[in-house]
């Protein structure tokens, strides 16, 4: 293929449908019209010959030979975009870059909630998009630029090449209604425990297996009375019941946040888990992606950050943190 007739610009849009596997999204992405994404993608096909997307039940999948263009392609307009247009560096003032974070329920909720104002202020005309990606997914993602940056807790990434950083640790704490019957003393033993019944929020990140483990170790049966498929609905059960809940203490926070809740410590201790941003090598030097980091740390570390370092390091790295 001589290079002299092809045009570079379709691998933009190689790019945004392998990024969002949608044709509508693509569009939107590139600012372009959902006719003009179709008509370079009959051109690649016709380049490539391969249907390189098809359509599935929601927008389109990559063929065999797209998934092994994504990452070359990703790469390629990573360098121009960092080595050649951008090497003045990055100002989030005027950029109009849209940052990719992988964040699952509760960690959107959270860091939506605090991080927002920061990022609307400094980087105005940016957008952020949190995704949650299967877990077989999430480390790929990153790895392809399909995602800069995730945030949360992802014990899947501890054995990876990824480089980490940690932003908090937190444990478990027993929320309720502030009136309940049981609870008026001010005090959650483990005999009260036992004999209330509880809602579990089910959520992604399989922290409440957790807690069940705990529990089953002490000996404390749990009765669950409402199990929920996400953490949105969990104030309102909670507010309107006597029914308890053992969970993350970042969503406690949230879900007291009305004054109809409270928080009680649990009369044992549960493991605590880490609270994480994790990136890939490619992204590592990506001034926008650099500058979203330290905005990230700036917000959820409780003092400066230290330089991070490859999940290799990491052992170094988090002591400097403790």
């Amino acid at each position: 293929m001589d290079l002299r007739k092809f045009d570079l610009n379709l691998l933009l849009v190689l790019d945004a449908l392998a990024r969002d596997r949608s044709v509508t999204l693509a569009a939107r992405r590139l600012g372009l019209g959902q006719p003009t994404v179709s008509a370079a993608l009959n051109r690649l096909r016709a380049v490539f010959h391969d249907d390189l997307f098809v359509k599935a039940a929601r927008g389109v999948e990559p063929t065999p030979l797209a998934r092994e263009l994504e990452a070359v392609v990703a790469q390629i307009l990573e360098h121009v975009h960092s080595d050649v247009l951008n090497r003045t560096g990055f100002d989030a003032a005027s950029t109009e870059r849209s940052f990719v974070v992988i964040a699952g329920e509760l960690g959107q909720t959270v860091f939506v909630r605090r991080l927002l104002a920061q990022f609307r202020q400094r980087a105005p005309r940016a957008r952020l998009r949190f995704i949650f990606p299967d877990a077989d997914e999430r480390l790929a993602a990153l790895e392809d630029g399909r995602a800069d940056l995730a945030l949360g807790y992802f014990p899947q990434f501890a054995r990876t090449a990824l480089f980490q950083q940690l932003l908090y640790s937190r444990s478990f704490v027993c929320v309720a209604r502030a009136a309940h019957p049981a609870l008026r003393d001010g005090v959650l033993t483990r005999e009260k425990l036992a004999h209330m019944q509880h809602v579990i929020v089910a959520m992604l990140s399989n922290l409440d297996e957790t807690v069940a483990a705990e529990l089953r170790r002490q000996g404390i049966p749990r009765d669950v009375a409402v199990e929920l498929g996400h953490a949105a609905g969990a104030e309102q059960v909670l507010a309107g019941s006597d029914l308890v809940a053992v969970l993350p203490e970042s969503l406690a926070t949230l879900c007291c946040s009305s004054g109809a809740l409270r928080q009680w410590p649990l009369p044992f201790g549960l493991p605590r888990y880490d609270v994480k941003q994790y990136w890939h090598r490619r992204a590592h030097s990506d001034p926008g992606v650099t500058w979203l980091r330290n905005l990230v740390a700036a917000e959820f570390q409780a003092r400066p950050a230290p330089a991070p370092a490859p999940a290799g390091e990491r052992q170094t790295a988090e002591a400097a943190l403790q």
